[in-house]
């Protein structure tokens, strides 16, 4: 399947044929962990009782410096929960909702920075496992906005997803080796959904759905995944939404043992595992996280390179987009912004590949 399959609207990149050599080379990450990973959401959901979060949510889009809060706020929460040595009995739901809930509004609010952090912030191997946990909540949310879930799916969705790799913390001296791993290694590793499964099962409210999405996240429709080799609607709605979002943000970050693919490549492997994942997921991971997401770098037809800085929903190939260089590599003197869904004779070349340092 074609980006132009899903899409049935919109000018195709003119570079999409370099592409497939390297698409083709990752396409067998899908079924490995991070990209080495894989992905997998709850039909029917119980009428459950959410936990009471704070009133003091924001009803606006936060300020920049006030996102960046909320972003390293979260990690660092990631970081107190997502640890081999924690006591899961211990986690503070109530902070962990609220937590969610924030982040929540603010991707509903139509928050883009935050978007641009989880793309553009750079993991080093010690925490990249809470990067990644982060950045798939945030991922995962926007699909949750694409499919008008509403306050309640939301929250359960994030939180959901949050979690989803937790029993990854006791295998994380293996996930952050800069080599490929044993087939010993590798079935160690195959643990850990059941592991993040039985570690959230009892948390207050949200145990059932995360304990799902712990377990079902390397689920594949077709039943190629693991652990349990379930196949089509066995996986939960949520896990079925955090499997997609868990490959696409694995794959767009560098990792100890190669570099990040660029977004394009991503979705290409995506389409060519189309057996494995929802259609409709597919579509809305396109047009709600984008082939060309916030934070990105791109040339276009001007010869300039930009930042895409918003996605404009229905025509993912022609996003906002802030000018960083001129054509002749120059910064600009001041502030450019395209919106390309207005200027149809300037449009998307190419992605530029991001240099993690």
């Amino acid at each position: 399947m074609r980006i132009s399959d899903i899409l049935k609207k919109g000018k195709e990149p003119s570079q999409a044929d370099d592409h497939k050599a390297a698409a083709a080379q990752c396409a067998a990450a899908i079924d490995k962990p991070e990209s080495r990973s894989a992905p997998s959401a709850v039909h029917n959901q119980p009428d459950i009782p959410v936990v009471r979060i704070s009133d003091m949510i924001a009803d606006s889009v936060l300020s920049e410096p006030d996102t960046v809060k909320l972003y390293e706020e979260s990690l660092s929460l990631a970081g107190e929960v997502i640890r081999e040595d924690s006591d899961y009995r211990s986690i503070d739901a109530v902070k962990l909702a609220d937590t969610v809930a924030r982040i929540s509004q603010q991707i509903t609010l139509g928050n883009e920075l935050l978007l641009l952090l989880a793309f553009t912030r750079n993991s080093v191997p010690t925490n990249y496992l809470l990067c990644h946990s982060l950045n798939v909540c945030i991922y995962a949310l926007r699909i949750g906005l694409g499919l008008n879930y509403d306050k309640k799916q939301l929250l359960e969705l994030g939180v959901s997803a949050f979690l989803h790799d937790i029993g990854m913390a006791k295998y994380l001296y293996l996930a952050s080796q800069p080599r490929k791993l044993s087939d010993e290694e590798f079935t160690q590793i195959k643990k850990h959904p059941s592991l993040g499964a039985e570690a959230v099962a009892y948390l207050k409210d949200f145990g059932k759905d995360a304990a799902m999405a712990c377990s079902q996240h390397h689920e594949r429709l077709d039943g190629s995944g693991y652990p349990a080799g379930l196949k089509g609607d066995v996986v939960s709605d949520y896990s079925k939404i955090v499997s997609i979002v868990d490959v696409y943000e694995a794959m767009t970050h560098k990792r100890a043992y190669r570099q990040r693919f660029l977004s394009l490549e991503t979705v290409q492997v995506i389409l060519d595992a189309k057996n494995k994942f929802d259609q409709r997921l597919i579509k809305l991971l396109i047009d709600w996280v984008g082939i060309f997401p916030v934070g990105s770098m791109v040339k276009i037809s001007s010869r300039e390179t930009a930042q895409v800085i918003k996605i404009n929903l229905g025509v993912p190939l022609r996003p906002v987009v802030r000018i960083t260089q001129d054509a002749e590599g120059r910064k600009p003197p001041s502030e450019k912004i395209f919106d390309l869904s207005s200027h149809p004779t300037v449009y998307v070349k190419g992605e530029e590949r991001f240099v993690d340092t």
